[in-house]
């Protein structure tokens, strides 16, 4: 069939009876169209397809949107329900972190209650803290966890203890190849720690190494906040390579350069600083006087010096340092100590401690060859009783008459010599011995005492003005010390002329004195205080 043109007005159309459609609103275009072309039957077919499709899609747009508002209804029930569950989620995270801070309180609390039930926890803070103390050494290695750190981790007490004891944290070192260029690394935070805990002025700095690649980093960690540490250690490695001393000040300073001919020039500011210095090398002193000097201890143990040598260094010494209050001089020289016919005078107003072998002695007051003037003169500490065996230095024991405090230790073959020594020293009343042979020497001073009659002017006592003992690490015996205590006792109950009854002994490390020896030493170093107040 051909297609209809309805727009032909040549076109007759055909009268065909139709039913009348109705008017609604829906049909009003097919009215209209067909009162101005006519119905045809195809045309009728596809109006009614078309507008059975229009109902449809109008029909589906509703179902579309009733279900977008059902969604969207949906989406927001789910919303909320999301909004709800957040919160809970949130509020159950809360709980949970509280619960966590609530069992790591109790546990704590529990650990607490259990240190306070043991025996250590009744000990005061202070015992403990004294406790601590003792355990520490003070050269931790790096190596390994640091003392105060594995003790601050036992308890909360035990942190608050170690963190408040800045001696606990007195000693910081710059390892050997640790550091590298500006690099932050566990050793240097750790460090840091040290320094930060640590008082600057009660702390002591070793530095092992210091490498170039990590020199500006090292100054910014040793940065001066003008309080100086309380010691500079340097040993060999150090010394001998190129430290930046401007960053540092020290109120001790110990040095140990590896040759005798190590310049000590570039050293000179950090030394002039110190008020202690202890080195295996004399000083380079210079042209001022070095007024911050009280302190200095030479330990020289390879001979590199010569006997004038050490005899002109004496002399730098005593010359450089005016305020010098201790003089240390163990040097091992080569030669043989001479006795000068016309000693070297020199005065020095304020040494008070001497301490040297009493091989570098030649006579009375002489060391290297220098006749030593110093009347504030009070303790003489001997480091080594071997002397040479000279025929003309019988004198050789006759030191000083001044000193009212003597240091020895006594060795194998050392008790001969101990024992003559201290026939010339009638102003000492404390002798300190820390270790060593003493039980033939004790025996020596009782058996001479317990002679019935003595004649001071020919037969010199031992140590008639002795009345404080300090013994440490000796084979001395009750038996023995008693026996020394009855023999000055007696003497001075007869009155023999200048001797003191003993009245203080302090004693460490001495097994052969049982607690029964000590209590009847105590007992009479009671009548020895009140036999030396009636003399008095």
């Amino acid at each position: 069939m051909g297609a209809i043109n309805l727009l032909d007005s040549t076109t007759t159309p055909t009268t065909t009876p139709t039913t009348t459609p109705s008017a609604g609103p829906d049909n009003k275009y097919v009215v209209s169209m067909s009162a101005k072309f006519g119905l045809h039957s195809e045309i009728r077919l596809v109006l009614e397809r078309t507008s059975a499709a229009l109902e449809q899609m109008r029909a589906l747009k509703e179902s579309f949107t009733t279900q977008q508002q059902k969604a969207e209804a949906e989406i927001r029930t789910l919303e909320l329900q999301l909004k709800e569950t957040k919160h809970e989620l949130s509020k159950i995270i809360r709980n949970g972190q509280t619960i966590s801070q609530t069992i790591l309180q109790m546990e704590t609390t529990i650990n607490d209650l259990r240190g306070t039930l043991s025996p250590i926890g009744t000990l005061p803070n202070e015992i403990l803290a004294q406790i601590f103390e003792e355990v520490y050494f003070p050269e931790h290695s790096l190596d390994e966890t640091p003392v105060p750190l594995v003790l601050s981790s036992v308890c909360s007490r035990w942190r608050s203890l170690v963190i408040a004891d800045p001696s606990l944290w007195e000693w910081v070192v710059i390892p050997t190849q640790r550091f590298g260029a500006n690099q932050s690394t566990p050793n240097a935070e750790l460090i840091r720690l040290f320094i930060e805990r640590g008082r600057r002025s009660e702390q002591s700095l070793t530095i092992e190494d210091w490498p170039t690649n990590g020199s500006s980093y090292i100054k910014t960690l040793l940065k001066s906040d003008n309080t100086p540490w309380y010691e500079v250690f340097l040993p060999s490695k150090a010394v001998e390579g190129e430290v930046d001393l401007d960053v540092l000040r020290a109120t001790n300073v110990t040095l140990c350069p590896e040759h005798p001919s190590t310049a000590m020039a570039p050293f000179g500011p950090l030394l002039r600083q110190a008020n202690g210095i202890y080195m295996n090398n004399f000083p380079h002193w210079g042209n001022l006087p070095w007024i911050s000097l009280q302190t200095l201890e030479l330990q020289i143990i390879d001979p590199g010096y010569s006997y004038e040598d050490s005899r002109n260094g004496l002399i730098s010494i005593l010359r450089s340092a005016p305020y010098l209050t201790q003089l240390t001089l163990n040097i091992k020289f080569s030669g043989t100590p001479v006795q000068p016919t016309e000693p070297l005078s020199v005065t020095h107003s304020k040494l008070e401690e001497i301490s040297a072998p009493l091989g570098h002695f030649t006579g009375n007051g002489i060391l290297f060859g220098i006749q030593l003037d110093v009347p504030a003169l009070t303790c003489i500490e001997l480091l080594s009783l071997k002397r040479p065996k000279e025929p003309e230095q019988d004198n050789f024991y006759r030191i000083w008459t001044i000193p009212r405090d003597l240091t020895f230790s006594i060795h194998d073959d050392d008790v001969t010599e101990a024992a003559e020594l201290v026939r010339w020293y009638p102003s000492v009343h404390t002798l300190v011995i820390e270790e060593g042979k003493t039980e033939g020497f004790f025996i020596f001073m009782y058996t001479l005492l317990d002679q019935y009659e003595i004649d001071t002017s020919t037969s010199p006592l031992p140590l008639p003005n002795l009345t404080t003992l300090y013994i440490q690490d000796t084979d001395l015996r009750g038996k023995t010390l008693l026996a020394l205590i009855d023999a000055r006792i007696r003497h001075v109950r007869n009155n023999t002329p200048g001797i003191r009854a003993l009245t203080s002994i302090e004693m460490y490390e001495t097994p052969g004195v049982t607690p029964e020896d000590w209590k009847l030493v105590l007992e009479k170093l009671d009548e020895g205080r009140l036999l030396n107040s009636q003399i008095e």
